[in-house]
This record gives C-alpha cells, sequence and structure tokens, in this order.
C-alpha cells in the first residue's frame, strides 16, 4: 500500500492507495464520501477519491496559512501548522471547530494512521526546506504549511520508528 501525505488547502490530507481489487476499509466496511471515522479520540473526516473504490482520504481540517511565510487568518485566529510546529503556538483548531490539536496529539494522530495503515512508502513535500523568518527572507522555496506538515510526518516516522520508506 501506498500512503501519499498532502497537505492541500487547509487539509493536512492522508491518501491511501490499495490494490484496485481490493478496496480500502475501516472496521471492513467500504467508507462512504463524507464519512467520518474515529480515531483515538477525534472523529476525522473521510470520503473515497472520486468515489474510487482504492484510494480513501483522511482531512484534518487545518487552517491554511493566509501568506507563503505562514502567517493564519484572522478567521482561524492566526493559527497554522507552522506556527504550531514551530512551538509559537500550542494548539491548533479544526475550520470545522470539532478538533484541537497540540503538537504532540497531532504527532500521536500521525503516528496512529501511519501505523493503522502499514504505509511501506510515505510520500511528502520538500522536508528539507527551512522556514524563511520574515515575508522579506527568500530562504524558504515551498510554503510553509507543506514545509511544516512534510517535517511533522518525517519528525514521527523518525521518532515513532515507523518501517517504510520516505520519499519528498
Amino acid at each position: 500500500m501506498v500512503m501519499v501525505m498532502v497537505l492541500h488547502v487547509r487539509h493536512f490530507m492522508f491518501l491511501f492507495l490499495s490494490e484496485p481489487t481490493k478496496p480500502l476499509t475501516l472496521q471492513s466496511q467500504v467508507v462512504p464520501n463524507n464519512a467520518t471515522v474515529q480515531i483515538g479520540k477525534y472523529k476525522i473526516s473521510t470520503s473515497q477519491l472520486l468515489g474510487s473504490k482504492n484510494a480513501q482520504i483522511l482531512y484534518l481540517r487545518l487552517p491554511e496559512s493566509s501568506t507563503f511565510y505562514g502567517q493564519g487568518y484572522q478567521a482561524y485566529g492566526k493559527e497554522t501548522l507552522k506556527k504550531l510546529y514551530s512551538t509559537d503556538i500550542s494548539g491548533i483548531t479544526t475550520t470545522d471547530g470539532k478538533n484541537t490539536y497540540t503538537l504532540t496529539e497531532l504527532k500521536d494522530l500521525v503516528a496512529t494512521i501511519l501505523r493503522f495503515r502499514r504505509a511501506k512508502d510515505i510520500r511528502v513535500l520538500d522536508y528539507a526546506d527551512s522556514f524563511s523568518a520574515t515575508d522579506d527572507d527568500d530562504v524558504q522555496l515551498e510554503h510553509a504549511d507543506r514545509v511544516a506538515s512534510a517535517k511533522l510526518v518525517v519528525d514521527v516516522v523518525k521518532e515513532e520508528k515507523i518501517p517504510g520508506t520516505i520519499k519528498a
């Protein structure tokens, strides 16, 4: 199974791909579109990718940065994944207000998902990129949310000794 972790417009998103003849399931049932699954104490939104039975998406619904460098939107208390990862904030609340995560809780959730899915290929964006300190600093080559999500997943894989190959 391939696990692809993607950050996409307000969604820290996990995409799981399996053999076309083996539909992805949670608790041995095909997951309908717009459903939720319980992972630990959190209810996570899930859907099949375009109705495909071999691709499932888990949406964490984290707020996105309002700028390339990681500033947040006022509507979400200026919370961003970059700020959480950099410990500038103690928690981040989902855009639907249903879940709030500390960095430790988010890492635990990611570790639970990776262990449960037994992913062999873990694909992330550029985790080696650095964060820029200001909008005038051009050190950062990738959007802050993408860098933070990739760094978080790589940290989890290393800290929890999760088997699998990380590919950027």
